[in-house]
């Protein structure tokens, strides 16, 4: 688990952990100080250290350790964690936390979504629609006169220039549908770039890019652990924009990917039609929050986000 590993949490400490507001730590947990409704309520979150802490949630024995001791402390109101679905008997968290009775709330936030090349690529491109097949056939015959190029950036000579120029873009990307890209701060994009950079020799860490008539056009990042590809992260540079370059990146690293043994290519998490169109499973996870029994702030804020989502899931069934 390459977001588990010694190097990983080093790192995280170094970058990420100042830019924090922290009221203490203990292992694999900070304890965030947080605002709620509208910064009235002073609460304190229990949170396992990660970047973006969505690829760091595992509950691995040694977290799990962590958080039974720091479970009958007072220092935290509340603690939120992702889980990946699987049977509630196998899983020591869930267990736990109903042995103790702990209030808490657990609702479906959101999908992966996994593409598998089992049966191989022949196979896997086969069994899409005809249409589909055509529609990428049509747009990699298109970009044959741009002369694509797609190839990792791991080693590259102008590799520092590329990741400035990948941070650039997304940033500049989400500013425009008035988000924060996930390399906002200086902090995290130091994060990012010196643990990519410790992994990107094994090829563990892969940065490609698409390049059409020597320009680069578009990158994308993911991690490949044992047979599995995680994509993580991609950027369009917006130039050749007549020539689909984000749907050219995606097929060329699929195939890529599997030709350096992906058996399973995860797209990560967030519905798009494409991913549906290319024969993606659905993977849900879901978000457990807990409240600590000695925190009324920590029940309060519980029972809040219960609310807060069930209103959502029935407007969402009403206007369906």
């Amino acid at each position: 688990m390459l977001f588990k590993t010694d190097l990983y949490k080093q790192l995280w400490w170094r970058h990420i952990h100042p830019q924090l507001d922290t009221a203490g730590h203990q292992d694999d947990f900070v304890i965030l100080n947080k605002r709620v409704l509208k910064g009235l309520y002073a609460v304190k979150q229990l949170h396992i250290i990660g970047w973006e802490n969505d690829w760091a949630q595992d509950m691995t024995p040694e977290v799990m350790e962590t958080f039974v001791d720091m479970s009958e402390e007072k220092s935290w109101d509340y603690f939120k964690v992702v889980t990946r679905k699987q049977d509630e008997t196998n899983n020591p968290f869930e267990e736990f936390i109903k042995g103790k009775q702990f209030p808490v709330f657990q609702w479906e936030s959101g999908a992966e979504y996994l593409i598998s090349f089992e049966n191989g690529w022949d196979a896997y491109w086969e069994d899409l629609s005809s249409k589909v097949r055509c529609e990428y056939r049509r747009k990699l015959k298109k970009a044959q006169s741009q002369n694509p190029v797609f190839r990792l950036l791991n080693h590259d000579e102008n590799l520092e220039e590329h990741l400035d120029l990948f941070f650039n873009h997304h940033i500049a990307y989400w500013e425009t549908k008035g988000e924060t890209s996930l390399f906002a701060k200086p902090g995290e994009q130091e994060f990012f770039r010196s643990w990519a950079k410790e992994l990107m020799p094994s090829n563990q860490v892969r940065f490609y890019g698409l390049f059409l008539n020597d320009e680069l056009v578009s990158m994308r990042f993911g991690v490949m652990e044992d047979d599995r590809y995680y994509s993580m992260v991609t950027v369009n540079t917006r130039e050749q924009h007549a020539y689909s370059p984000g749907v050219l990146a995606l097929y060329y690293e699929m195939e890529h990917t599997y030709q350096t043994g992906c058996k399973i290519y995860n797209m990560g998490p967030g519905f798009f039609r494409y991913k549906r169109d290319l024969g993606a499973t659905v993977s849900p996870y879901a978000t457990t929050m807990v409240a600590n029994p000695k925190s009324k702030t920590g029940k309060l804020v519980v029972s809040m986000k219960k609310q807060e989502v069930t209103q959502k899931q029935a407007e969402a069934v009403a206007s369906s």
